[in-house]
Parts: C-alpha cells; structure tokens; sequence
C-alpha cells in the first residue's frame, strides 16, 4: 500500500531519533539530522548546489547532540521553521535561514526530548518548545522566555502532544525511564499508565484528519502497541528493538497507521484498531527515525525512512483506486491465508496431542492386561494416588490406570507472602489426588520476560509459584497449569486467570506479629469524604485482604513490605462530620505516594490536602541541598579558574609566536613548554568539571524527584500547587518555605 517516491544515499550517519524536515525559508523543506562529532548537516535537494556539487551543509555545534526537531515556533517568521538543538546543558533554537541563533538557554537538568506546539493552559494557547530532561519538564516561547515546568518521575525518553482527553486541547504525553507513561495538562497529572519496560517512542495517532485520543508507543524490550486514552487497544512483540515510530494513512481511509522501524532494519506499518501488519520493507541497516512530511515539495505528504548509515527512502501512500484495490484482494487473501495456516497449526498440534494419548493409554491398558490378580492393580493405583484409592469407584480406577483426570478435577488459587525468601507464592491446587506436574505464568511487570515456568521434580497436588515484580503495580496473569496422574505421562492443561493485586508484596500481619517499637517513623495523615467501608473495599482490592467484610466506625490494618522488612499501618476512623481520617504510616514516602494516588483512583477522589512527615526522607533531601550548593560553588570556582587559564593560555600563544618572529628559539622553546604543561592542567580542570557537572545532574535529579514524590502525596490542584510553589521556592533559595510545602503542601 505504500509505493516508493525516492532513494537517497548520504554519506553521513544519522543518529537514531535525531532527524527532522523543516522549512527554513518558508517555502522548500530540508532534511536536517544529527551525525558524528556534535554536528548536524542538513540535506536541501530543491536549492542549488554549492561549489563542490553537493546539496548538503554542515553546522558544527562541538557539543554531544541529545535531541533534535523543527517547528514554526514564531508566528512573526511567516512560517519559517527554527531547529531545536538539544545538549546535555542547553536548549538552542536556530535560525538556519540567517545562520544565528534565535535564542539559547541553559537548561541544568540536560535535554532528552523535544516537542513543539501549543499545551492546554499554558502561555496561553501560544506555541512553546517543550523540553524533557533530568526528571524535568520546560517550555519555552520563541523569545526563549520559560512558561512552563512541572516533574517526571524520572528522565524523559519521549513525548508527544496529543488531545488525550477530547477537550479540543493538547495534552503532553511523556514516557520516562521508570517505566511510566504520563498524560499532562498544563501543570496537573491527568492520567498514568505503567508499561513492562521502558518507553522510547510515542507517535500521535489521528482519525479523519481530527485529532484522537489514541497514540502509539514503542518499548525497549521489543514491543509496540496502541493505546485510545488509557486503555490498551493491542500490543506486538518481537526480539528486534523498536527505534522510532510516525503515524502515516497508507490506504486513504482516513484512519493513520502506525509505522514501526527497527533495530534490524524492518519498517512495518500496521492497522491502528487491530494490530495486523499491512507494510513491510526492509533496510541494510538498523532504522534511525521516520518523519512525515512533504519532502519534494509536490503537495502530497509521504512518509520518509532514515536508516543509521545514511540511507534515506521516501514512500507515498497508494492511489484511493488502488488501495481499494488491495484492501479487497490482497488483504483479505493474506488474512484468509493467515487464517487457515494458524488453523493448521493448531489442528497439527492436536493431532499431536491424540496420538501422544493413544500411545499412553494404549501403554496403561497393556499394563492393566497383564495384571492377573487384583492386588497387582490395587499396588498400581496405590502408586498413582499416593495410597488414596480405597474409596475410588471402578470407573474412576479404570481411568486413573488410563492416565485420564477425574472429570470432577478443579484448581484452586491463592497467594501467600514469604518475608525469609523475600518474595510472594501463587499457590495452586488440585481437589483430588491428581498432581501438577508444570506451571506456565504470563504476566507484564511480574517477570523479566514477562513469562515464568515452574517444573516441580517431584510433582504433588499443590505447586508454588515465586514472583518478585519490581514496582507496586497491578497485574492479569493467564496460567496454564499442566494436570495428570502419578506415573502417567498425559497431562491435562487447565488455563486460568488470576488478578493480582498492586500491593501484593505486602504481608498482612493478621496475627499482630508488629510491636510499638516497629511503627514506622513516617507518617501521611488527609481527611476524605468518604465512608470507612470503601476504604476498606479499597485495603481488599489492594492488598487480598477481608476488612470489608467487618468494617466498623474505625480501621487499622498492619502489613509488612517482604522486601525489606518495613513496616505499613494504615488507620482510618469516623469524625463527626461524616468524613473519615486517615493515616498511613510507612518510612517509604514511594509507597506511601502510589497508595494515595491509586486510592484516588479507586473511590474518584478529585482533591485531597495532605499533612507529610517522612523524617528519613527529608533529611536524606536537606543532605542533597546541601551538596547542591557545594558542587555550584565548585562549579562557579572552576569555571573562574578555567577563565583566568584561558587568559594566561593567550598570553603565552602570543609570547611563543613573538619569540618565534624575533628567532628568540630559547624564549619560543620556553613559552611552548610553559604551554604544554598548562594545556595539561586545564585538561585535568576539565576532567574535575565533566566530574563535577554529573554529579551535579546526580543531584538535580534527586531534587525533581523528591518533588514529584511529594507530589504524589496529593490530588488534584494541590498536586499542581505544590509543584509550582516548590519550584518558586528554590529559585528563591527559601529552604525553609520549601520544606513546609513538602510537609503540609503550603507555604
């Protein structure tokens, strides 16, 4: 459905998501990406060639290039783009049209990530450059003056705008290294999905030419997929890594697919309701990015496909005629002809699995033949149930010598915390004497590969099956549980699901095993207007507990965290007003935060004023402060000292050329030495910089996640609140204002 339009060979490689076409004059587009040695040269194939014949120019910014894009950021250019440049300090909007800068700014917590367009209620519907860096997210007009900034959970890999909320407006959606795919609007979290792995990719999703609430995304482990708001409409995974993605209608239907490249150098475009693979090319090398965009200037956008090595193919979607065309045959023969291949398979497979019984039972009934004396079957039935078949029935006995379950045989599931191994059990068992000789779980978050296989070497009625998953998150396990009976190699599959709750790693200490001395030091205490019994639907949901089911005018439930040992005591009790209060406490403020955050979620609440006191966090937070200031002194006296050397340098490049010119060979030979050795120390000052400069970011990152963390400790506008009072307050260096928002969420 996609015909090629051109092929280009550039003599450059493209650093993978580091490529843009942008209109510098207004009128002819140029594709601009980043290469080798921080430069960035940019393709122009509708100018005239310079001297040497070649369409390309180079600018050389002699800094690590860390993210790239283009955008008609001033309405007063008259549709002239600017190139967004990214590094690991600043932010620079350049005019390559006038070869200037349009702005430059420093930006501490580093450059990862840019979009360009308008964000809802923010600078006022005007275009921003947005910026996603350590744990941090800024955006900048085109006077470069900052209208926004708000805290990720972590550092930014990617981010898109997309109308997440079919408001009319933009939200921002950010995927971060913690796994963590973030929906903004303005200052204000609207929603959060939690992925398996890392996100690198987001692409913008539209329908009819109308902005929808779908996007796609593309994770580190191998998988992309697409979601309508929050909800998952599909998911692919493969062994290749998916480098970038773009939305792109092949088929004139007015519904975008979504184009995939790969590490491999596999471009796919697929159907953005089902899933199902309608392109595919391939390339010599591994994919860099895919950019949509009408790169020959003939009034007809085109997808074009940028690999690492500098090769550069350009597609067009098909003519209405001939996508329908290939809608009605092809399509419809391919997905006929995946049909029945899959159909084979699974039919082959039974087939398979008949025969392997018919040689099993065939086996069992020989045995059973050759018994001549009922004691000899009763020793075998014996062996097969573990001595329970007194009671059995002869129907029953016959099939057990067959290898065949009893029809009546069911799984029961559970789970079960185990504070020595540090880890939570799913429990599974069987009603009767049959035993479960396999386990095959699959489940995102839980396991690294998202499966997990259990092959006990002994087999009994019950089998536990381990699982430590890394974050507090909710997850739907499907099981297969393999069945039979001793002694018999057929096994019955038994497919189930399980609906594991998001705190599972917390034991319930039921039998009040925790002592005074073990309360937590911790405390986050918020009034709701709520009844007791949702929270403790909620405890039950979230942690597989019963209080529901006794819920009174008070509650205390009492868990311990199985990684660690810590101690959770959430209490809750009526006040006069018919709302309730409640208290969690913990020393993980992380913990604490999710709870709040998936509470809200639980009851709908839509505010909630919050009082924090988490003294281990705090003044783990006061110590970061601290080492903040020490590294910008050190950063401020070393760049003092960098000057002065700078100066000293010049002077002796001046007195080694003078002594050169005055053939003063002694002086010259004495300058260039003096030169040398202080090339050498400010090599070495360059060394305690770059040093000093990552730790620094070390810190930074601290300070915005702490942020973040206290953020979550609230809902609604005062989690924006907090964020934006926090920022003022550290501008201001108020350190005492900045504390009290982190403990009551006001100044």
């Amino acid at each position: 459905m996609l015909t090629p339009s051109f092929q280009l060979i550039l003599t450059d490689p493209i650093i993978p998501g580091q490529a843009a076409v942008g209109r510098y004059n207004g009128k002819l587009p140029c594709l601009t990406c980043a290469t080798n040695g921080g430069k960035i040269f940019v393709h122009s194939p509708h100018e005239v060639a310079g001297t040497d014949g070649k369409k390309v120019k180079y600018l050389n910014f002699n800094r690590k290039v860390t993210a790239l894009a283009t955008c008609d950021l001033d309405p007063e250019l008259a549709g002239r783009d600017l190139l967004l440049v990214g590094t690991a300090t600043n932010l620079l909007a350049y005019d390559v049209e006038n070869n200037s800068d349009y702005f430059y700014k420093d930006v501490p917590d580093g450059v990862s990530a840019v979009a360009c367009g308008e964000l809802a209620r923010t600078a006022g519907g005007a275009k921003l450059a947005l910026v996603g860096g350590n744990c941090s997210l800024q955006g900048f007009d085109a006077d470069g003056v900052e209208h926004y900034w708000s805290v990720t959970g972590d550092n930014v890999a990617a981010m898109v705008l997309c109308d997440v909320d079919l408001d009319g407006e933009n939200e921002l959606v950010v995927a971060s290294d913690d796994f963590d795919i973030r929906f903004f609007q303005g200052d204000e979290v609207i929603g959060e999905i939690v992925e398996a792995d890392r996100a690198t990719a987001l692409a913008n999703l539209s329908e009819m030419g109308q902005p929808q609430v779908s996007f796609s995304y593309a994770l580190e482990n191998g998988t992309i997929g697409v979601y309508h708001n929050t909800h998952r409409l599909w998911r692919v995974k493969s062994k290749n890594k998916p480098i970038c993605l773009a939305s792109y209608d092949i088929d004139g239907d007015g519904q975008e697919e979504v184009i995939s490249g790969w590490s491999n150098g596999k471009v796919e475009a697929r159907n953005a309701r089902m899933g199902e693979v309608v392109f595919r090319d391939i390339f010599p090398d591994s994919m860099s990015a895919l950019i949509r965009a009408d790169y020959r200037n003939d009034g007809r956008e085109e997808i074009v496909c940028c690999s690492t090595s500098g090769e550069v193919r350009g597609y067009l979607a098909a003519e209405p005629e001939m996508a329908g065309k290939l809608l009605e045959t092809e399509g419809a023969d391919e997905e006929q002809l995946a049909s029945l291949h899959q159909r084979r398979q699974e039919l082959m497979y039974e087939l398979n699995s008949y025969e392997s019984n018919m040689k099993s039972a065939q086996v069992a009934y020989e045995t059973s033949l050759s018994m001549n004396s009922e004691p000899k079957k009763e020793g075998v039935l014996s062996a097969i149930t573990g001595g329970g078949a007194s009671n059995m029935s002869d129907k029953v006995k016959n099939q057990l010598l067959e290898g065949v379950i009893p029809s009546d045989t069911k799984i029961s599931s559970y789970t079960e915390q185990d504070l020595d191994h540090q880890c939570a059990f799913l429990v599974l068992s069987t009603n009767n004497d049959t035993v479960i000789r396999a386990v095959v779980v699959f489940g995102e978050q839980v396991f690294e590969g998202e499966s997990f296989f259990v092959h006990p070497p002994n087999p009994t009625s019950t089998c536990r099956v381990p699982f430590r998953p890394g974050k507090e998150s909710s997850a739907d396990l499907l099981l297969k549980v393999l069945v039979g009976v001793r002694n018999s190699d057929v096994v019955h599959v038994f497919e189930l699901d399980y609906k594991l709750p998001k705190f599972i790693m917390y034991a319930h200490d039921a039998s009040g095993t925790l002592h005074i001395g073990d309360a937590p030091a911790g405390s986050l205490t918020f009034e709701a207007n709520e009844r007791l019994s949702r929270l403790a639907y909620w405890i039950d949901a979230s942690f597989g507990t019963k209080y529901a089911e006794s819920a009174g005018d008070s509650l205390e439930a009492k868990f311990i965290n199985v990684r660690n040992n810590e101690a959770l005591i959430i209490s809750a009790s009526m006040t006069p007003s018919g709302s309730i209060m409640v208290a969690f406490r913990s020393n993980e403020m992380d913990v604490v935060g999710d709870m709040v955050q998936d509470l809200a979620a639980a009851v709908g609440l839509q505010e909630l004023e919050s009082v924090a006191d988490f003294p281990r966090d705090l003044e783990n937070f006061r110590d970061v402060l601290l080492k903040v200031d020490e590294h910008n002194a050190v950063r401020l006296k070393l760049t003092a000292e960098t000057a002065d050397s700078a100066g000293v340098l010049k002077a002796l490049v001046i007195k080694a050329e003078d002594a050169r010119l005055l053939r003063d060979i002694s002086g010259m030979r004495r300058a260039y030495g003096n030169l040398f050795s202080l090339n050498r120390e400010l090599i070495a000052e360059h060394t305690k910089r770059a040093n000093n400069h990552s730790d620094l970011l070390t810190l930074l990152r601290e300070v915005n996640a702490m942020i973040q963390r206290c953020a979550k400790l609230r809902v609604g506008t005062a989690r924006t609140r907090i964020v934006s009072a926090c920022r003022a307050a550290i501008k201001a260096n108020n350190i005492q204002s900045l504390f009290r928002l982190l403990k009551t969420g006001n100044t």
